[in-house]
């Protein structure tokens, strides 16, 4: 009554405070030291639950694209921080579970990822190509470098040699995230929100995230159900035998206008008899076919210029409108030692892809040369 009527400390934080004192109440008892558990009959306060942080999908698009160039930088310690953003980023780790990864921790080709979580349980993550690959010449600088020794087998190490604390990482996170633009809370935890919010809003199923994060119960998965509440609704409309096509067609209307739309259409592209996986992601908008087209043409004429090209990537924006117009093309190709991105902004799409592959072209040229 007392911490409630000073005001100093919220709900949850009395009741941390009074469960810390009922479990030395019930040691006493159980030693013997007194007759009587005075807490036994305190119940605890009513807490706002705290929904959890996380980073939009569109914001996190720029943090991987940073993240993925900061991956060649001459700097070691700006290539490690990158790298451990990636890995909390696509594989849901908690602080502790990313300090404690060894190198012997990965399966054949450094597909997956065993994790020792909370209580010592072990899970294995599944890792995506690219991270596999980031991994692996990872530590193959570090023993170029003199990092690493045979006898050290943690992954993330610091300029000494040493595995890398948790406060550091902690700072490399928030600091590395701030610099990409991220507003609001910046920490490893973010991260893991993120990772399990953008599962759960692009179909994943709970009880998979659940296994995913280690989780011990759904409850506590539970908590990320309320990022997409219109993801639910087309699940009651769906589902539900009353719902009626009229509710259905307003709700969809609804959630149009709500949030943005992101439709992807992904296709393949034979650059010199070897197929280059394309993808066109629509922001805000849905593309028409006729503009898909417009783009796969385009793109197929960079097949004498970008032979070894592996993928390519094309987001569409509307953005306000200026003396440029309001059509954004953002374009990335995925080639060896890195990737080419360029963002053009004209009247029409079709303009801005076509200004956007002039300006490509440079790049792969200039890239070439270097």
């Amino acid at each position: 009554v007392s911490l409630s009527e000073s005001g100093a400390l919220g709900n949850a934080s009395i009741n941390r405070t009074v469960a810390s004192v009922r479990a030395l109440y019930r040691y006493l008892r159980r030693e013997g030291e007194i007759d009587r558990d005075l807490f036994a009959g305190i119940s605890s306060l009513r807490a706002p639950r705290r929904l959890p942080a996380f980073v939009p999908d569109d914001r996190m698009a720029d943090v991987v694209r940073e993240v993925l160039a900061r991956l060649d930088s001459d700097d070691r310690r700006t290539r490690r921080d990158a790298l451990m953003v990636l890995v909390f980023y696509t594989c849901g780790l908690r602080l502790a579970e990313l300090t404690g990864i060894r190198r012997d921790d990965f399966g054949a080709d450094f597909a997956t990822l065993r994790v020792r979580g909370k209580g010592d349980k072990v899970r294995s993550v599944p890792l995506l190509g690219r991270v596999s690959r980031e991994i692996k010449r990872h530590i193959e600088r570090n023993y170029a470098e003199n990092i690493c020794s045979d006898d050290e087998k943690s992954l993330f190490l610091s300029n000494r040699g040493e595995p890398v604390s948790r406060s550091d990482v902690q700072r490399s996170v928030a600091r590395l995230l701030r610099e990409c633009g991220v507003q609001g809370k910046c920490s490893p935890h973010v991260l893991r929100h993120t990772f399990a919010t953008h599962l759960l809003n692009d179909g994943a199923d709970l009880r998979e995230i659940q296994e995913l994060m280690g989780h011990s119960s759904l409850k506590a998965t539970q908590v990320y159900t309320h990022n997409d509440i219109a993801q639910l609704r087309r699940v009651y409309d769906s589902a539900h035998p009353r719902a009626c096509a009229t509710s259905r067609e307003q709700r969809d209307e609804t959630d149009a206008a709500a949030r943005p739309s992101r439709r992807r259409h992904k296709f393949f592209l034979t650059l010199n008899s070897k197929a280059m996986n394309v993808q066109i992601q629509s922001v805000k908008f849905d593309a028409g076919q006729k503009l898909i087209e417009f783009i796969e043409k385009k793109l197929a004429k960079l097949d004498r210029f970008a032979e070894n090209a592996t993928g390519a990537d094309v987001v569409l924006k509307l953005e306000k409108d200026d003396e440029r117009g309001n059509k954004i093309a953002v374009m990335t190709l995925h080639v060896p030692g890195g990737d080419l991105r360029v963002e053009e902004q004209a009247r029409t799409f079709e303009e801005a892809i076509d200004n956007g592959l002039d300006v490509m072209k440079r790049r792969i040229e200039k890239h070439k040369e270097k």
